[in-house]
């Protein structure tokens, strides 16, 4: 017959269960599967659908299972994060007890114990003892009166926070990469300037849609003088049912923020031309610019008109350039090739140069949605507080009580000190010994 208890093979196994999310080695071994975890996030691109798992080999599906090609939303990096969230809890439950019973002062641990006799100055001067302490830790004591009562000074008790409030930040922080990596998401957008659109496609190649509309007004792109892009920006507008809700202009690490959706400038491509600009000599000499627009003609002189056929963006050596059809008075018609920095042509009603273009971009903006944004930036504040508190408080105490005994009176010391024990424990005994001589 069993002489165990009801309930003690579960009080076994809870205390088994508390003891491993509580160990150190846990903790480590958590973080340094979360550190190989990102290292390969960072180095596999996280861009595969899973529709190519179809005729992959059984490494690749297994590499599928695992979700190598969306490593932060995976199950098992999410598992992590729970585990990780776990063991910061149970660790703060088991060392918050002695932290409660250390700030109310019915927990303090003493790290020395010095037993002193009062000579003729102490006996005379009761409060020379008072002195002595209130010098040493900086303030008066916390417990006032005879010095047979005891004195209590404590330093930096706000201290005694780091502690809770480290473990706090990061369990916060940790709910708030959960909630992004459950919640949150990343797609693409192209938006072709002067046109509005919602849907986006998700980094798994799905499609989604955005609870507003987005109208780019304006691309602007500046260029160095090679050639290069130096900056592009997007002039953007964010619609409800048809009503401007926000605005901003959208540029590379200036996102536009709205309802917790962050918009980044991604990229950008040239489909296309607005109108391009040649330089138009007339029979009698005089210069105009003529303005050509695709799809519309421009009327020149004697009734001939030119019309925009075909644009070259520059990539060839000879530069920017376009092909228009000219048709002349009698309604012949021919294709003309002008490109930048070439003479102008002649014509029998007048000469074309090509001068400049205005050009059709669309715009590639990255579409990201995290919700536990706000509890990450909490979560810092706090992790932040924790560490300050840690390095630069240094919380101490210091006790001194009077005790008569059958060989006279004595005076009792202890104290603690969480940086710089040894320091603390000899400035104590240096400053009660000068001061009792």
């Amino acid at each position: 017959m069993s002489n165990k208890k009801p309930g003690t093979n579960r009080s076994g196994v809870l205390t088994e269960i508390f003891a491993f999310f509580t160990s150190v080695k846990t903790a480590i071994t958590l973080l340094f599967l979360l550190a190989a975890g990102s290292i390969l996030g960072t180095v596999i691109p996280q861009t595969l659908a899973p529709e190519t798992a179809l005729g992959m080999t059984f490494k690749a599906r297994l590499a599928l299972i695992l979700e190598i090609h969306n490593i932060y939303r995976s199950w098992w990096f999410i598992l992590l994060l729970i585990l990780l969230a776990l063991s910061l809890i149970a660790c703060l439950i088991k060392r918050m007890p002695p932290i409660i019973a250390e700030w109310n002062g019915t927990g303090r641990r003493k790290q020395f114990s010095l037993k002193r006799t009062p000579t003729a100055a102490a006996k005379r001067s009761p409060a020379l003892l008072e002195d002595v302490g209130t010098g040493l830790m900086g303030g008066a004591p916390i417990a006032l009166g005879a010095p047979a009562d005891g004195l209590v000074w404590v330093k930096h008790r706000v201290g005694l926070l780091g502690f809770p409030l480290l473990h706090v930040g990061i369990i916060i922080i940790l709910l708030g990469g959960l909630l992004g990596a459950v919640y949150g998401y990343k797609g693409r957008i192209q938006i072709t300037e002067g046109t509005t659109e919602s849907r986006l496609t998700l980094q798994n190649g799905k499609q989604a849609t955005l609870p507003f509309e987005i109208a780019v007004d304006k691309f602007t792109l500046q260029r160095y003088a090679s050639g290069e892009p130096k900056e592009y920006r997007s002039d953007v507008r964010l619609l409800e049912e048809g009503k401007q809700v926000a605005s901003g202009d959208i540029r590379v690490n200036h996102p536009l923020t709205y309802r917790r959706l962050s918009l980044y400038q991604a990229d950008y491509k040239v489909i296309g031309v607005k109108d391009v600009t040649l330089k138009y000599t007339d029979p009698s000499g005089l210069e105009q610019d003529l303005v050509l627009e695709p799809r519309k003609r421009a009327a020149l002189a004697n009734g001939a008109e030119l019309q925009l056929q075909s644009f070259d963006p520059g990539v060839t050596t000879r530069g920017a350039g376009v092909d228009v059809k000219l048709t002349e008075p009698g309604g012949a018609s021919r294709t003309l090739s002008l490109h930048k920095g070439e003479k102008a042509v002649p014509l029998d009603v007048g000469a074309l140069r090509y001068v400049d273009y205005n050009s059709l971009h669309t715009t590639g903006l990255q579409i990201n949605y995290d919700p536990g944004a706000l509890f990450v930036w909490i979560g810092s504040v706090l992790l932040i507080a924790g560490f300050s508190f840690i390095l630069f408080l240094n919380y101490a105490w210091l006790a001194v009580r009077s005790e008569k005994g059958p060989n006279g009176d004595s005076f009792t010391i202890t104290g603690a000190s969480r940086k710089f024990r040894t320091d603390f424990r000899k400035s104590v005994e240096n400053a009660f010994s000068s001061a009792t001589k």
